[in-house]
């Protein structure tokens, strides 16, 4: 009998938001801060952390603190999850992010939200830790004859507009180079577990 005795979780649903009028709002954001900060970020831009949700993206953050809720059933966290920070993301050609974790000390559920996708524009890459899973497996057809949650060292995912991802903020996780000259749109966020 095969037992699960440990686990990573992907949450993810789309979520109907006007995109069109978010996209403008980030726009607007990099234009009054351009040199923005550089933490997991290399070639893009990235904002400010932010704590407060505006008028421009109030109803996305609605919609994700009801997910985070629904997530929360499996999780079982006692308590209440609410939002620490988020922060845009404006990558552009060769623009990557590094591999990190956004875990802190109250820290739990992070997530990203996709606004704007263009073709190539660099996948999200879940990557699990344990530093014996590749030579154990070889997930690029080495030793095993299919890939599945057991075997796997990364999870892959190709953003699309709309998209949004919840996961643990222990999960290291990267982007990849974008291929194209348009730029991607993101929304980046975690939240934290208040006792």
């Amino acid at each position: 009998m095969i037992r699960n005795i440990f686990s990573e979780y992907l949450y993810a649903n789309f979520c109907g938001i006007n995109l069109t009028n978010l996209k403008k709002h980030m726009m607007q954001a990099r234009k009054k801060d351009p040199k923005g900060r550089n933490v997991s970020n290399l070639g893009g831009w990235q904002s400010k952390s932010f704590i407060e949700v505006n008028k421009h993206n109030k109803n996305l953050f609605s919609i994700i603190q009801n997910e985070v809720e629904k997530l929360n059933k499996d999780l079982s966290f006692k308590g209440k999850l609410t939002l620490e920070n988020y922060w845009y993301n404006i990558n552009k050609k060769a623009s990557y992010n590094a591999p990190h974790v956004h875990a802190g000390s109250s820290v739990v559920i992070s997530g990203v939200f996709y606004v704007e996708t263009p073709k190539n524009s660099g996948n999200i890459i879940f990557e699990r830790t344990d530093n014996c899973i590749k030579n154990l497996y070889w997930d690029k057809g080495g030793r095993i004859n299919k890939i599945n949650h057991y075997n796997s060292g990364r999870f892959i995912v190709n953003p699309e507009p709309n998209l949004l991802l919840l996961f643990s903020a222990a999960t290291l996780h990267f982007v990849e180079p974008s291929q194209t000259n348009k730029e991607r749109f993101s929304i980046s966020f975690n939240y934290k577990h208040e006792f």
